[in-house]
Order: structure tokens, then C-alpha cells, then sequence
């Protein structure tokens, strides 16, 4: 191997070494972006999921805050009213089978009936709006959770290509002419060098 060789060998040995470093760099700069293209698909849907379950807790609180605030606006619900009119039908109609449809009796049960039956269903109301609001609650969670899994995502990639990207930059001021022109030279000028008698 001549001298000329020799040099352009030097020179040449850490291009080569840097083009394929540069392949990996970029394969694994793919491989990365790839593997978070996937995991954010699998995740970029799930707040939306929990849209329903949320608006069934808006609606449940909703109602709950207008019960808690207006009792009386039990009264207004159209299940109730209807319950309360079967009831009011079988006070009077048992009142008739006995001949005492008018009397103060029957008044009275009809009264008592009223008022029991409207702090029951205000009861039975607010029990059945609760279930309601904790599943929004849960769900407006979760959606948080989710968008949080989103952020933390998006930041891991972000830090992935950064720490891939300063391994190219090293790898380019490593390997610059000027830098491989500076290796060879201390190569060279070492013991056992290009100059085996230098010392």
C-alpha cells in the first residue's frame, strides 16, 4: 500500500463509519417516531370516549343542584306526577268501595298521602341522581388522565428525537473534515503511525 492510499484510507475511514452511523441514527429516528405514531392512535380517541359519561354527570348535577336548591320542584317531574296520581286514584276508588268517598276521611288520606309521597320521591330522586353525577365525575378523570397520557407522549418524542438528533450533531463535528484532517494528523505524527520513526 502506497502513501497516497495510506492518507486517503485514513481520511476515508471515518466518513464511512459516519454514513452508517448516520443509517442507524435515521432508522432509529423512524423505529421511534413509529412506536409513538402508535401508542398516541391507541390513546388519541379515549377523552372523546368519556363524553357521554361526562354529560350524563353535567345532566345529574344539574338536576340534583335544582332539587337541593327547590324541593318543592320534585312536584314539576313528570314521574312523579303520574305516581301520584295512581296514588290519589286508589286512596279514592278503595274510598268508594267502602261508601266514604266524601268524607274527611278520605280528605285526609289524600292529604297525608301527598306529603309523604313527595318526601319519599325527593329521597328516591337525589338517590337516583348521585350514581349520575360520580360517573361524570369518574369520567371527567379519566379524560384528564387520558389527555395527560397524550402530553406525556408527545413530550417523550419529542425528547427521543432530541437525544437522536444531538447524537448526529456529535457525530457531524466528529466528523468533519477539519476534525478528520486533525485525527489523521495526530495519527500520523504518533509512534506507529504513517511515520513509524517519530517519536
Amino acid at each position: 500500500m502506497g502513501f497516497l492510499s495510506k492518507i486517503v484510507g485514513k481520511v476515508l475511514d471515518p466518513l464511512t463509519g459516519a454514513g452508517e452511523a448516520k443509517k442507524q441514527a435515521d432508522k432509529a429516528m423512524a423505529a421511534t417516531s413509529e412506536g409513538f405514531r402508535r401508542a398516541e392512535e391507541t390513546v388519541s380517541g379515549t377523552p372523546e370516549t368519556y363524553d357521554p359519561y361526562r354529560e350524563l354527570g353535567t345532566q345529574s348535577l344539574s338536576r340534583l343542584m335544582q332539587l337541593l336548591s327547590d324541593p318543592s320542584s320534585i312536584t314539576s317531574d313528570p314521574g312523579y306526577q303520574f305516581r301520584k296520581k295512581q296514588g290519589e286514584e286508589t286512596i279514592q276508588t278503595s274510598a268508594a268501595a267502602r261508601g266514604k268517598l266524601f268524607g274527611g276521611q278520605t280528605l285526609l288520606e289524600l292529604v297525608k298521602f301527598g306529603s309523604d309521597y313527595a318526601s319519599t320521591e325527593l329521597d328516591k330522586s337525589i338517590n337516583r341522581l348521585l350514581p349520575g353525577v360520580q360517573t361524570g365525575f369518574a369520567a371527567t378523570q379519566a379524560a384528564g388522565g387520558a389527555r395527560m397520557d397524550i402530553a406525556d407522549l408527545q413530550a417523550g418524542r419529542g425528547q427521543a428525537q432530541a437525544r437522536i438528533n444531538t447524537g448526529l450533531g456529535q457525530l457531524a463535528v466528529a466528523t468533519s473534515p477539519l476534525a478528520i484532517f486533525g485525527d489523521t494528523l495526530g495519527k500520523w505524527a504518533s509512534p506507529g503511525g504513517l511515520f513509524p520513526g517519530a517519536k
